[in-house]
């Protein structure tokens, strides 16, 4: 009886370990192809290696895929080396737009700075490397220990939230939220990029609709 407790344990920890080892081979092989994400009613074809998570390259129905991509290539990020990876990184949340859309209350990414952010934000505004102009949000709102930066003179060609140099935010990195060809965007990106805001800018609106199902 004993052994076969001994042995059932062995059998456990060996599919374990095969499974650990899987994954790790799964990690560190760059993945190739394409699959299809259909994302409430949009339907996308992403390179598998753009797939944050292993488990989801295969494709399939999603509320939300989030993809990591390399700077400033924005190419899947997934097996890239150590030199690679500290050039940048750039993560994306992906969503149908038209359920947010549809929310009573709901504004536009574009035009939260004057409709949402405004009442928020302190008097000063500084000038900032690549024609930025950066707030600070006040304490004791919403969005105290971050700083907005936007684009001039039209604010809705870009504005991203940022941690404080003080705070350093949770993870560090900035929120760039926009609408493009029906999708929701959350892209998030280290603050250094900042004075690079219009190649990602540009960028961004240039790859996502070449990732949408023709």
């Amino acid at each position: 009886m004993l052994r076969m407790a001994v042995l059932a344990v062995f059998l456990v920890v060996a599919a374990a370990a095969g499974l650990l080892a899987r994954r790790i081979y799964l990690d560190r092989t760059p993945p190739s192809g394409q699959s299809d994400f259909f994302i409430g009613g949009q339907k996308l074809v992403l390179p598998r290696a753009m797939v944050r998570d292993v488990d989801l390259r295969g494709g399939g129905a999603l509320n939300r895929i989030d993809i990591a991509l390399l700077w400033p290539e924005l190419r899947g990020a997934a097996a890239a080396t150590k030199a690679e990876t500290e050039r940048g990184l750039v993560f994306i949340g992906i969503e149908d737009a038209a359920p947010r859309a549809a929310t009573p209350g709901d504004i536009d990414p574009t035009d939260r700075p004057v409709e949402l952010y405004a009442r928020f934000l302190a008097h000063e505004a500084w000038s900032n490397p690549g024609g930025l102009v950066m707030r600070r949000f006040r304490t004791g709102t919403p969005y105290e220990g971050e700083e907005l930066y936007l684009s001039t003179p039209d604010e809705r060609v870009f504005s991203a939230r940022c941690p404080t140099v003080r705070s350093g935010g949770s993870d560090g990195m900035c929120l760039w939220q926009t609408r493009i060809a029906g999708l929701e965007l959350q892209i998030r990106f280290s603050p250094r990029l900042l004075v690079e805001w219009q190649t990602l800018a540009t960028g961004i609106r240039g790859l996502v609709p070449r990732l949408k199902a023709r």
